[in-house]
């Protein structure tokens, strides 16, 4: 999911590239030794990510349904979001499109917010 927001606006900068690495790192990414395979697994991505985000599908199968976890999905996509230091309008409506397929309400949301805020040091996030 991380990839897709990074991909929303049709571009991927330095900074969203090191979240996806750092993320990519946490999960242990089979094969993901290194920042340069990282990238090249992004690169092999690309053409996909384009592809689903002209034609969305979702497997609501494969989707999570701890609470927890979508919260924490959540979260880390706002923050691959604003990585570049500004939400476009494209991501923002693809982490709009998340927000209503995981079902997470308007409270759920403003506390995500402010613990991404506090995260990132922002004294607030922009939620137009």
């Amino acid at each position: 999911m991380l990839v897709l927001v990074a991909f929303a606006d049709g571009h991927v900068d330095e900074r969203e590239k090191e979240v996806l690495v750092k993320k990519m790192a946490e999960f242990a990414v089979s094969e993901t030794n290194s920042s340069e395979r990282a990238l090249r697994i992004l690169d092999e991505l690309h053409e996909e990510v384009k592809a689903f985000l002209e034609n969305p599908t979702l497997d609501v199968n494969e989707m999570p349904t701890d609470r927890a976890e979508v919260r924490r999905l959540f979260a880390d996509a706002l923050v691959m979001a604003l990585a570049d230091g500004e939400v476009h309008k494209d991501e923002l409506e693809f982490l709009k499109g998340i927000r209503s397929v995981f079902g997470i309400s308007d409270s759920e949301f403003n506390e995500i917010v402010q613990s991404v805020s506090a995260e990132l040091g922002y004294d607030e996030i922009d939620q137009t």
